[in-house]
């Protein structure tokens, strides 16, 4: 075979190799399925971790991968003293990789919009508006403007 040909075919080998490393990262949708805990709260007024720690046990959120429908639980637990019912929200999620958001709709067809970073494979961040917020956890808190939620891979 000539030079020509031998570099045409390690170029192309080169090219094949590098488009099929990029295939073995997961999805945005595939890094959130599993459980996660929150570990920390802030909203436009600074860190709030404080008085959720006050209000709760735990919060924590399961993703289950499905193809149609994946499906989110999410599971409030408040403290005895807290006043309050523990609470389950269960419902299906869409992940929005270019956009990075994810949606989570309960049955009634009321949708929980957050836009999502990913500071490691294993913690996020998930932002929304208060008025999206603040029905989970009333009357105990009152948040403002933007929510951000870290959570933490189980």
């Amino acid at each position: 075979m000539t030079r020509r040909v031998l570099s045409i075919l390690a170029l192309l080998a080169f090219l094949i190799a590098g488009c099929d490393s990029n295939d073995d990262d997961p999805s945005d949708a595939e890094r959130f399925v599993g459980t996660w805990l929150a570990t920390g709260i802030r909203d436009g007024n600074g860190d709030q971790s404080a008085e959720l720690v006050a209000l709760v046990n735990s919060l924590t959120a399961v993703f289950r991968a499905g193809d149609e429908n994946p499906a989110f639980l999410i599971t409030v637990d408040y403290k005895d003293d807290a006043g309050r019912e523990n609470l389950t929200l269960g419902g299906t999620y869409a992940v929005d990789d270019g956009a990075r958001t994810i949606v989570l709709t309960i049955p009634t067809g009321a949708s929980l919009p957050f836009t999502y970073v990913f500071q490691s494979d294993t913690q996020a961040n998930l932002s929304s508006p208060a008025a999206f917020i603040n029905p989970i956890f009333m009357p105990s808190t009152d948040y403002e403007g933007t929510v951000t939620i870290t959570v933490q891979k189980q």
